[in-house]
């Protein structure tokens, strides 16, 4: 595996950042729509901002409870590695650590008061591990 070095930090080479890339903002696109199709099948708004009405568990959200933050994240990782970017690679980590810590975990909160938690599983934004109920 060929490798560039950008203040001593490995990158990976320039076609294989490029394909990796690509497919994850194909992955990206493809699990944002999914997601905002099932929400809206569902009648529950996709503005967190707004209150949830019901629990989404099927398409996307079968995989993450966060589908759209976990897009966002393969967005801008994706992009990251198409220009072969250090900075954008740690700037996605960032992203990812305030997503969890400032959107999740509350979102979270609110989801286990009003949906109670045994009855809602909540799982994080990568994976299907369940924590609570």
């Amino acid at each position: 595996m060929h490798y560039a070095t950008h203040l001593g930090i490995a990158v990976l080479s320039s076609a294989i950042g490029t394909i990796i890339g690509i497919f994850l903002l194909v992955i990206s696109g493809i699990f944002a729509s999914l997601s905002f199709i099932v929400l809206r099948k569902h009648k529950t708004p996709f503005d967190p901002h707004k209150p949830t009405i019901r629990i989404v568990r099927d398409g996307p959200f079968r995989l993450s409870r966060n589908p759209l933050y976990l897009s966002m994240v393969m967005l801008l990782g994706g992009i990251a590695l198409l220009l072969h970017s250090v900075y954008l690679m740690a700037l996605t980590l960032v992203l990812t650590i305030v997503l969890n810590r400032g959107v999740i975990e509350p979102e979270e909160r609110y989801l286990e008061k009003k949906f109670g938690e045994n009855t809602y599983g909540i799982r994080m934004m990568f994976g299907n591990g369940y924590r609570g109920g």
